[in-house]
């Protein structure tokens, strides 16, 4: 699990934010993101947001290893987008899945630089997907 965080003053500056790629608003500060390249799935975790709404209605994600997790839906306060989701409760307590650590949609999350998280962890336009085109030696029905 990488534990280092994004945040480097020279880069960032002491100000800098994470805002909502739909609408602009401050979601948080980029040295509360802490990435991991490991985890396809969220590709980190949040200590702190602002400017969300959290419903206090549980949702139940079983994951592959048995754990259940307990979550609570996040909306950006101006545009209403889901933007993740807060940890309530873990069956399976590890060192990353910690009650009240956010976890965001990192397509939803970007830089002032307009570049979403999930592009800057994961390479955007050069990550290639699990689908692959047949190419031009394929069989073709015609």
């Amino acid at each position: 699990m990488q534990e280092d965080s994004v945040y480097d003053p020279l880069v960032f500056g002491l100000g800098s934010y994470i805002y909502c790629s739909n609408c602009e608003v401050r979601i948080a500060r980029v040295q509360y993101y802490i990435p991991n390249v490991q985890d396809l799935d969220y590709g980190g975790y949040f200590e702190r947001v602002f400017n969300v709404v959290i419903l206090d209605q549980p949702k139940f994600h079983q994951q592959e290893d048995g754990n259940t997790l307990t979550t609570l839906n996040i909306y950006c306060t101006q545009c209403d987008m889901q933007l993740g989701w807060r940890l309530m409760e873990t069956t399976l307590p590890s060192k990353y899945f910690i009650r009240g650590r956010f976890f965001m949609r990192l397509d939803m999350l970007m830089y002032k630089s307009r570049v979403t998280l999930h592009d800057s962890l994961f390479g955007g336009a050069n990550r290639q997907d699990h689908v692959q085109d047949a190419g031009a030696n394929a069989d073709q029905e015609a």
